[in-house]
């Protein structure tokens, strides 16, 4: 080249056009191959340009896609196309063919293999001269790889001069660079994908000539050439790296920038492989953005400023998102937002203006500023969709800086900015409609992150709105989105799906190859050598037919559809391309098939008519043979087929009307009669997939069907494939690849322990079990191994369980007894996974007492719709599969390991439930008559009423009335307290007679009571009247039991059952609120005394039974139909209403448990630790997270703590040291505090506003006597509020059913010297005096706080009555009296406090008080370890008397 000079070029390439002309000439009507070298595109372009004036013959231009596989298919689609298009215009069809875009197919090795194969193909179809442009690479390859090929052509070679080269380059390079700074941040501009050979081989050729390229153009090749993505990954980045020193050298700081900046768009492409290091990889790009702007701002280039400022808004916001609220970040991003917007708008730069408001409601949402939020992204969407004039797609397409596929996507992000914003605000319709909206738009494959948000966000919005179908839709969506671009490694109990990769315009480009190795290393998740060794099997003509056979969950369905057929579509055998086609379902099989097959032709010869016979299916596969395709027909899940009972056949009955059915023997022949037919065809591949216990059924086939093909014999060794479980080094890998390129790295240490536990007894991994509790470790964000071990002793168990347990949530709160019924009737005994019909489900749920049965007699109505939801729930999750058998649907478990688990879990229950179904009826029947008793009672009140009203005609009738029944009422009470001194007499008896060994089992008949309400006795009995005047006097000395006295003179229990059910028989007239209250809590006690504990937790040493087993902790659930207690010896359980243990909260390796909290929805649990842990639970008591107090506490000390069910705040006992967390959050991940305050003095006390009211207010109860509060959770606010000289030990806000009607009053009650009322403001608006029968709160009357300080006071509880006016508070034991609870009632303005009585107990101190969830009892339990009843409505006070004596009241 070093001799040539321009004008010998000139004469050598027009001496080889002058060749091409001759030879297309006396090619006419024959083939005839040339190859046209030239590797230049503007040599090429200028070479075709003369050869189309000078040809003797039309010639048609054929580009090859760039995904082509198969050259000659392309060709002679595109050829036919031209021969019908030219005879439709009355023109000759076109005399030879040009052929470009070989150097650009992503295979040009297998594609020119294909062709060598086919040149036979070639010689038979083209009767006229074919034209390749090639370059040196190509050229080269068709000489090695197509030899026969290359045979039959002659080459021409086209060149260029040095100089004209160097200029060539400049132009390109220049023209690039011109587009790249114009572009900014909008697009990846780079050179065409051809060109990047071109600048390579120009510099080398260049070189050859022994000639220098200038520094600045060798830096702008570098640059472009960094961009090939052929190129490894690190070699680019040392591209872009070298660039930036030569640019240092010619002082370009123009280019220096976009260098730059094209290197932080490598960085984030490199975050978006490695999720493991994006926080570095975008520290990386953030760097590299700030060094850009550097640049332009040097060359006093505002306006490449204002191009690619927004390249670093979008940077800032990924990483201030990733540190969260408090993060520096978004100051930074609020004032780079600021500036752009100031540029762009003085350019006028609409579209960018958008984006910067956009950045600035980014800012907003991630500070939670929902209003600015809102405000900002409206004006964006607004100001975007005029610039754009979208919706109107197509019309105006005004910013050519900004790629046109990136539309949709920046409309998608302010709408999702909106949705988000109108979320924040509570506006949850409006907030669903935007994301709808920016979903449709959207697309997941420009920012997934983004994409998975948005999907995330709505799932949400919708199962706060009840729309639990549509909930999780979206959360398989975004799971599903999630594992295709690389965020989660493990699946679960779903099926794999391909990967894909990321390809946003704005900042990367894809290339085919790429990603399909990453799909091969990644996709069929540890069967990468099964793939392999199926795909060869399928190449080789002796194997027509192939069975895949494994045991249940071995991932079959897994290999099939993310491994095998992926694989096949990027593979050929024989010049051939393959078709893979995947069947699941075979209720209508060959309807499936046939469309299933339609599909996948779509991409290599698109059929007309969809076939939807066997008999069409068969004429189509016989035709593709002509298309020079292999079909590869999969039958997935193959043993569902021996399930069908009944299909439809698409032919029409005689009658001309309906379908005709076919029987199952019917359908089994038509099947396998089609499959032989297949295995006869040479260009058609079947394979069955089915599970390994149903392999005998494939003898059916070899005895029905003729299958010569494979001389009929269907299970020998070379047809059957077994697909294994993992051995353990191959599972130890699988969990590496997984993870590697997610931001979910287990340890070493976890890794091993975990393929220990997951192993079977032959040292295998089961995959699905891999996937499932992998999946879990996710969710619960496991990564250690000190972690897993706290799951107790077998983690794989709790994981796998919790897997369950999370998609019987996603059916909705509701819904989840049903949920688990449904997977228990799907299961048998010794692992059956019985196939159901939905009405064989419902009749079983009937039977269970679930569903009645006109409750399912209409369609759609609620609980029909309810039973929907489950089942489609569970089917989307990949736990139940729906056979769509026509007419009649079934249901059945996916794989056997779910068996074992759901009767663990739901087994016994449902047994219970059928046990119980009779007695639950007896008992309905008893409330019916129980009613009908109410009803008579009421129909007489109202005669009565009638009467009084007739009676109230004269003032002096009235006031006689009124004496009357004042003094009916007081008496009403005295005998309600006689009966209850008795009781207690009786129950102190019971205890010295047990002890002593006397008999009072004997029956006495009652005392006669006298009558209250007027009659023959209306006397009362002067010791009961003398107690009325103080309801909370003990009964004298002298009528207790003390061992000496008589005890026989005791009335029994069955005679004080009797009287008090006569009491309960009248009714005491409209008494005022205190003195009712005063006669349901006598009544209460009576019943508490009498009554059988609901829960008697045996004695903690059995050695030694009359040692006292206090109840440490008592909790009903809010809501709920269970409570939860501690007992003596830390363990912490939970019962049904009805006193049934439901189940022991597993904390054995957490040390004893010690206190018990349940959110205020009832949906959580907390449990304290001796060893400083709380551990958050479910309803149902499986562990969610925990967190580690971070200061030692003795663990017998009782610790103020505070749930709102989002936030919990615990307070240091003996520190002045308060924390607070976000228990919405993983806990285990993140386990440090939200915010830790430091308090004035040591916390005794605390409590939360309510939830409806709208700011979360912590009150903290001090030990110096005042209270304080946080609103923010992280300062302390202003003016404390005086509550005395002692410590505040006690705390309860007022609940919102007594702020019904009064929702302006806010009222904190709290307990210290004096029991206080306060409003909102810390103003005290009722005080009262302890009353004087009523033990106070503190060890030594008026101590000072500050010695009470140096140490934990005992814990009081204070509770409000849900649904009711009363306050209960139960006391620590103080000067040698003990501990009892005190009530008071809530005056009906709302601003007094009443005292009302003392509940006295005489079997056992008091130590544990809640109330049931309804208001209609109190629960407490003793230091005997007796949990009581004491009911505090008339109406729960006959239904215990009802259900539990003989004496029922009329």
């Amino acid at each position: 080249m070093t001799s040539t000079s321009q004008q010998q070029v000139i004469e050598r390439n027009e001496m080889a056009l002058r060749e091409i002309v001759r030879t297309l000439e006396r090619g006419q009507g024959s083939f005839t191959v040339i190859f046209a070298r030239a590797n230049y595109q503007s040599v090429r372009e200028d070479i075709i340009s003369q050869l189309k004036e000078r040809s003797p013959l039309s010639l048609y231009s054929v580009v090859l896609p760039r995904e082509t596989t198969t050259i000659y298919q392309v060709m002679r689609r595109g050829w036919e196309t031209a021969a019908r298009q030219f005879q439709t215009e009355g023109m000759p069809a076109p005399g030879a063919v040009l052929v470009e875009g070989l150097e650009n197919l992503s295979d040009v090795r297998g594609a020119i293999a294909t062709a060598n194969l086919m040149r036979d193909e070639f010689l038979r179809t083209f009767k006229c001269p074919l034209v390749f442009w090639v370059n040196d690479e190509t050229l080269k390859l068709f000489l090695r790889q197509g030899k026969d090929f290359a045979s039959y052509a002659t080459t021409k070679r086209f060149e260029i001069d040095p100089q004209a080269l160097i200029a060539s380059l400049e132009k390109t390079v220049g023209h690039a660079f011109e587009h790249v700074m114009a572009t900014g941040a909008g697009r990846f501009w780079t050179v065409e994908p051809g060109q990047y050979r071109e600048l390579a081989a120009g510099r080398s050729e260049v070189a050859a000539a022994g000639m220098e390229l200038d520094p600045a153009l060798d830096a702008s090749i570098e640059f472009f050439l960094a961009q090939d993505p052929t190129l490894e990954a690190d070699a680019a980045r040392t591209k872009y790296e070298e660039c930036l020193g030569l640019w240092q050298q010619v002082k370009a700081p123009e280019r220096e920038g976009c260098t730059w900046f094209y290197l932080n768009l490598w960085w984030r492409e490199f975050a978006a492989r490695n999720r493991s290091h994006y926080n570095m990889a975008y520290e990386e790009a953030r760097r590299c953005c700030e060094q850009a702007l550097i640049c332009f701002e040097d060359a006093k280039r505002l306006d490449l400023v204002s191009r690619f400022i927004n390249g670093l808004e979008a940077v800032l916001y990924r990483l201030a998102k990733r540190e969260g609220k408090s993060s520096e970040l978004w100051e930074m991003l609020q004032q780079v937002a600021e500036r752009g917007f100031s540029l762009h708008e003085a350019e006028q730069n609409r579209l960018r203006q958008s984006y910067d408001l956009g950045s600035m409601a980014m800012v907003a949402l991630g500070r939670k500023q929902w209003d600015i939020a809102y405000d900002k992204s409206r004006a964006a969407l607004e100001l975007y969709l005029e610039a754009t004039g979208r919706p109107h797609r197509g019309q105006r397409r005004p910013w050519a800086e900004f790629n046109p596929e990136l539309y949709e996507y920046h409309e998608a992000l302010m709408r999702y900015l909106v949705g988000r914003s109108l979320s924040g605000l509570g506006r949850i319709p409006e907030a669903i409609a935007a994301l709808e909206k920016a979903r449709q738009v959207g697309k997941a494959d420009y920012e997934p992150e983004l994409y998975i948000d948005l999907l995330k966000t709505l799932s949400k919005l919708h199962f706060r709105e009840g729309d639990y179908r549509r909930a999780y839709e979206l959360k398989q969506d975004y799971r599903s989105t999630e594992a295709e671009y690389g965020f989660r490694p493990f699946t679960g109990a779903r099926s794999l799906r391909p990967i894909r990769r990321a390809a946003n315009p704005a900042w990367n480009h894809s290339d085919i190859t790429v990603v399909e190795q990453g799909m091969r290393r990644n996709l069929a998740a540890g069967r990468e050598q099964d793939v392999t060794a199926l795909v060869a099997r399928i190449s080789l003509p002796q194997y027509r037919l192939i069975v895949v056979h494994g045991e249940s969950g071995v991932g079959k369905s897994s290999l099939m559809r993310a491994g095998l057929v992926p694989r096949l579509r990027s593979s050929s055998m024989d010049a051939k391309t393959f078709v893979p086609v995947l069947l699941r379902r075979y209720g209508n099989w060959a309807r499936d098939l046939g469309v299933q097959l339609c599909r996948e032709l779509e991409r290599v010869d698109p059929v007309e008519t969809v076939p939807t016979t066997a008999a069409d299916i068969l004429r189509l596969l016989r035709k593709n043979g002509d298309r020079s395709t292999v079909t590869v027909l999969i039958f997935d899940q193959f043993e569902e087929f021996f399930f069908n009972n009944v299909v439809v056949n698409n032919a029409v009955t005689a009658e001309g009307t309906g379908v005709r059915e076919k029987s199952f023997q019917e359908n089994r022949k038509y099947l396998y009669d089609f499959i032989a037919k297949c295995l006869e065809l040479i260009d058609v591949k079947v394979v069955l997939s089915l599970r390994e216990d149903y392999l005998h059924y494939l003898l059916e086939l070899d005895r029905v069907s003729p299958l010569s093909a494979i001389d009929r014999d269907i299970l020998r060794r070379d047809i059957r494939y077994p697909l294994e479980d993992f051995s353990p080094d191959r599972a130890k890998q699988v969990i590496r690849n997984l993870t590697r390129r997610s931001q979910f790295n287990l340890s070493s240490e976890l890794i091993d322990r975990l393929v220990k536990d997951l192993a079977t007894d032959f040292g295998e991994v089961r995959p699905i079990e891999l996937q499932v509790v992998g999946a879990q470790l996710q969710t619960d964000n496991i990564t250690e191994l000190e972690f897993y071990q706290e799951l107790g002793p077998d983690p794989k168990k709790m994981l796998m369980s919790q897997s369950l347990e999370e998609v019987i949530a996603d059916c909705g709160p509701k819904q989840t007894k049903l949920a688990w019924l449904v997977l228990g009737l799907l299961t048998g005994e010794n692992s059956i996974r019985p196939l159901k019909t939905r009405i064989e489900l419902e009749q079983d749920l009937v039977q269970l007492g679930y569903f009645s049965e006109d409750d399912l007699e209409k369609e759609r109505c609620e609980s029909y719709e309810t039973l929907s939801l489950v089942l489609d729930i569970l089917v989307a999750s990949g736990l139940v599969f729906f056979v769509p058998d026509e007419p009649v649907h079934c249901y059945q478990l996916v794989h056997d390991y779910l068996v074992q688990l759901i009767r663990d879990r739901q087994g016994s229950a449902i047994e219970r439930l059928r046990d119980n179904l009779s007695r639950e009826r007896l008992l309905r029947r008893r409330k019916e008559l129980q009613l009908t008793r109410v009803l008579k009672q009421r129909l007489r009140w109202a005669i009565a009423a009638g009467v009084a009203l007739c009676g109230l005609l004269t003032f002096s009738s009235y006031m006689a009335y009124l004496n009357w029944r004042e003094a009916s009422n007081e008496r009403y009470l005295a005998d309600s307290l006689q009966v209850e001194n008795q009781a207690q007499r009786q129950a102190s008896a019971s205890i010295i007679a047990a002890q002593s060994g006397v008999d009072l089992t004997g029956d006495r008949p009652p005392a006669e009571l006298p009558n209250t309400l007027g009659g023959d006795n209306a006397t009362g009995d002067g010791a009961a009247s003398e107690s009325t005047e103080n309801p909370d006097s003990p009964p004298p000395e002298s009528e207790l039991p003390d061992g000496s006295g008589e005890i026989s003179s005791v009335l029994s229990r069955e005679a004080l059952l009797e009287n008090l059910s006569k009491l309960l028989d009248r009714e005491p007239l409209n008494p005022n609120p205190t003195l009712a209250a005063q006669i349901d809590i006598t009544h209460s006690a009576t019943l508490a005394q009498l009554l059988d504990p609901l829960v008697q937790v045996p004695a903690a040493n059995a050695a030694n039974p009359n040692m006292q087993t206090p109840i440490q902790d008592l909790a009903w659930q809010p809501g709920g139909e269970r409570f939860g207690l501690i007992d003596a010896t830390g363990s912490a359980q939970v019962y049904s209403q009805d006193g049934e243990l439901l189940f022991t909260l597993d904390s054995v390796s957490r040390g004893r448990s010690l206190q018990l909290l349940w959110s205020p929805n009832g949906e959580g649990l907390l449990t304290r630790h001796s060893s400083g842990v709380v551990v958050l639970w479910d309803q149902e008591g499986n562990p969610q997270s925990s967190l580690r107090i971070p200061a030692l506490i003795t663990s017998s000390t009782a610790v103020p703590w505070a749930w709102t069910g989002q936030q919990l705040a615990i307070a240091h006992p003996q520190r002045r040291r308060l924390w607070i967390w976000d228990t919405t959050v993983n806990l285990d991940r993140e386990r440090s505090p939200k915010s830790t305050l430091q308090l004035p003095a040591i916390a005794h006390s605390l409590a939360w506003q309510p939830a409806d009211t709208e700011a979360k207010t912590l009150a903290i109860g001090l030990a110096n006597g005042t209270i304080v509060t946080t609103t923010d959770q992280e300062t302390l606010n202003a003016n404390p509020w005086l509550a005395g000289d002692q410590p505040v030990t006690a705390l309860a806000w007022l609940p919102e059913n007594l702020r019904s009607d009064r929702p302006q009053k806010q009222r904190l009650v709290s307990v210290g010297s004096t029991i206080i009322l306060w409003n909102g403001d810390g103003k005290a608006v009722h005080i009262s005096d302890w009353p004087t029968a009523f033990p106070r709160s503190f060890p030594v009357k008026g101590q000072p706080p500050s010695r009470q300080a140096s140490r934990p006071l005992p814990q009081q509880i204070l509770r409000w009555q849900p649904q009711g006016s009363l306050l209960a508070l139960l006391t620590s034991p103080a000067e040698n009296r003990p501990q009892g609870i005190g009530v008071w009632q809530l005056d009906p303005t709302g601003d007094a406090l009443t005292w009302v009585r003392s509940l006295d107990y005489s079997q056992g101190l008091l130590s544990a008080v809640t109330w049931r969830s309804d208001g209609s009892m109190l629960l407490t339990g003793d230091r005997t370890g007796a949990v009581r009843r004491w009911p505090l409505r008339r109406s729960a006070q006959k239904q215990l008397l009802c259900d539990e004596t003989s004496h029922c009241p009329q």
